[in-house]
């Protein structure tokens, strides 16, 4: 039965949050894994960026930077860009096992920022849309953005093995707490590394402060799960 993990909020030290996805996602490789799985965690405050940046001139001195200002740095196996984890920070991962023709890349991206986006809406948020938002770390065509300001990042994996197809879709939802600090330590690690280093705060939203969300978790993680059951892969399995 097509069923998401039941709604916990896992919280690990850095980089073990990456450490448990990564783990996750080998799981699903095996003999009656299951087809499809939900799951929610934060890890401590950190910076994740692609592991291909780790042969980068400059990443040395950029790690250096940001461990001082209280950010280190882990390395992560899917795309895109420097993000931030932290207590104001929700992942949610899903992972999705096939042994038939694995569903496009933008479909199981379209579904899953729906049904993220389906959530939102039902804790109160309006004017939920998916796109991309320039101004915003770690952009990309699928972020879902609230009047047009960035709420949660979109990034995936996808491998395949001995006739199976496993599909890692990852999302960070931006949860509270000031943004300016986290946005001013990935300009600084990009910027070291010959990058821009120009994303602004106000292109950037929290759910705090698109909603009268009360922090609950535990409420926002069962949104998530009913929109899962609803929406996210289910058309594409």
């Amino acid at each position: 039965m097509l069923r998401p993990d039941a709604p916990d909020i896992v919280q690990f030290q850095a980089p073990d949050g990456l450490a448990n996805e990564e783990q996750i996602f080998q799981q699903a490789f095996g003999a009656g894994a299951e087809r499809f799985r939900l799951v929610f965690w934060q890890q401590s405050r950190c910076l994740v960026v692609p592991r291909r940046w780790q042969s980068m001139p400059g990443i040395d001195a950029a790690q250096t930077i940001a461990a001082v200002k209280g950010w280190p740095v882990t390395f992560r196996r899917s795309g895109g860009a420097c993000v931030f984890h932290g207590p104001g920070v929700l992942c949610v991962s899903g992972i999705l096992a096939s042994q038939h023709d694995p569903a496009p890349v933008d479909r199981i991206y379209e579904d899953f920022a729906n049904g993220l986006g389906s959530a939102v809406s039902s804790l109160g948020v309006s004017g939920v849309t998916v796109g991309p938002a320039p101004d915003a770390p770690c952009d990309g065509r699928f972020n879902l953005l609230v009047e047009g300001r960035k709420l949660a990042g979109l990034a995936m994996r996808r491998r395949m093995r001995d006739r199976r197809t496993v599909t890692l879709v990852h999302a960070c939802l931006w949860l509270g707490g000031p943004m300016d600090a986290p946005i001013d330590a990935i300009n600084q690690v990009e910027s070291q590394l010959g990058m821009p280093g120009t994303y602004r705060t106000d292109a950037c939203i929290t759910l705090a402060e698109a909603t009268a969300w009360t922090g609950r978790l535990d409420s926002l993680s069962m949104a998530f799960s009913d929109a899962a059951l609803r929406a996210v892969f289910m058309p594409t399995c």
